[in-house]
């Protein structure tokens, strides 16, 4: 499918607006953390890696960087811990075996 430019800039630029509200009430407002039940927050954590993907593809590189803010948002893990994890999550089984 192919998108015109400035469509795509106003999809991305909206993304980014929304997980930046997210994230900034997470941080100013005590909601507490997101309790899940583990199968919730499973389905929620599959959900979010499709998205991510999604958004990775469209945007390269640069949309593996969602990937700090959901796992603070939907794991409540601290940002700098989920920014270590965000380094661990692309590696795979598969890459180490060429290593």
């Amino acid at each position: 499918m192919r998108m015109r430019s400035a469509t795509l800039y106003k999809v991305l630029a909206a993304l980014m607006v929304l997980m930046a509200t997210a994230l900034v009430l997470a941080h100013t407002t005590a909601l507490g953390t997101l309790t899940l039940p583990g199968a919730a927050q499973t389905i929620a954590g599959i959900v979010a890696g499709f998205g991510i993907g999604v958004v990775a593809a469209i945007m390269g590189v640069v949309g593996g960087k969602l990937l700090i803010p959901t796992i603070v948002l939907v794991y409540s893990v601290d940002i700098k811990a989920a920014g270590s994890l965000s380094l661990v999550i692309p590696l795979s089984p598969r890459g180490c075996e060429t290593m």
